[in-house]
C-alpha cells in the first residue's frame, strides 16, 4: 500500500499528458476543418456591426430602435401584439377590448393563430372578421369566391369589425360595423391580388354601425 501512491500520481500525470495531446489534436484537426467558416462568421459579426454602426450615426438611433424593439416585447407580454402585422394586432386588440368593455356590444374570444376567415367570435357563436387600417381600404378577405364565379358564396363571417388607427401614432379614431350581408353589397375586387376589400366610402358609412368614435365616443 505504501508504494500505491507514487504509482497513482505517475498514472495521473500519464492520463492528464495524453488527454491534452489528443485534445489539442482535436482543436487543430476541427479548426482545419471549420476554422474557414468560424473565422467568416466573426468577420461577418464585425463588418455587421460595423455596417449597422455607420449607417445610424446620428446620436440616439441605435437607442432609438431599441426603444423601439423592448415597446414590441413589452406589448408581446401584454397581449396586445401576437404576430408580425403589427397594426393589424393592434387594431384587434383593441376591438376585442373595447366590445368586451362595453354593455352594448357582444364579448368577443379572439381565435388563435392561423385561424380561418374570422378573427374573434361571440358568446353566442357569431364569428368577427376583424380588419385595421390607417388609410381608406381595408386589408384582404380571403377564401371568397371570384368575381365571374357561380357557385353559392359560403359565409366565412357573420360581422366585419373595421378598426381605424391615427397614422401617426396608431390611436383607434372609429370603429364599424358590417353584417355579411352588407360586405357582399360593398365588397370591391383586387384584381392585383385576386382578392376581396373594402373601401371606406360614403356607401359603407351608411350602411356600418357606427361602434366607436374619438370624438364623440356614442355607440
Amino acid at each position: 500500500m505504501e508504494n500505491s501512491e507514487p504509482i497513482y500520481r505517475l498514472t495521473v500525470f500519464y492520463f492528464k499528458s495524453y488527454f491534452s495531446i489528443f485534445f489539442r489534436l482535436y482543436c487543430v484537426i476541427y479548426f482545419h476543418k471549420y476554422g474557414e467558416d468560424i473565422i467568416r462568421l466573426c468577420l461577418g459579426g464585425i463588418i455587421v456591426q460595423e455596417v449597422i454602426t455607420s449607417s445610424f450615426n446620428e446620436k440616439g438611433d441605435l437607442r432609438a430602435i431599441q426603444k423601439f424593439s423592448d415597446s414590441i416585447e413589452d406589448l408581446k407580454k401584454r397581449n396586445i401584439i401576437k404576430t408580425k402585422n403589427i397594426v393589424g394586432d393592434l387594431g384587434e386588440s383593441f376591438a376585442i377590448r373595447y366590445y368586451n368593455k362595453e354593455s352594448k356590444l357582444p364579448n368577443l374570444k379572439d381565435m388563435p393563430i392561423g385561424t380561418k376567415y374570422f378573427d374573434a367570435k361571440s358568446e353566442d357563436g357569431k364569428r368577427y372578421t376583424i380588419k385595421t387600417t390607417t388609410t381608406k381600404t381595408t386589408g384582404v378577405f380571403n377564401g371568397l369566391n371570384t368575381p365571374n364565379c357561380k357557385l353559392p358564396e359560403e359565409q366565412r363571417f357573420d360581422y366585419v369589425i373595421i378598426v381605424v388607427l391615427n397614422s401617426q401614432n396608431f390611436s383607434p379614431q372609429v370603429i364599424y360595423e358590417i353584417n355579411w350581408d352588407d360586405f357582399l353589397v360593398l365588397k370591391k375586387w383586387n384584381s392585383s391580388k385576386n382578392t376581396w376589400y373594402l373601401t371606406l366610402n360614403k356607401q359603407l358609412k351608411e350602411n356600418a354601425e357606427l361602434r366607436f368614435n374619438i370624438n364623440t365616443q356614442v355607440l
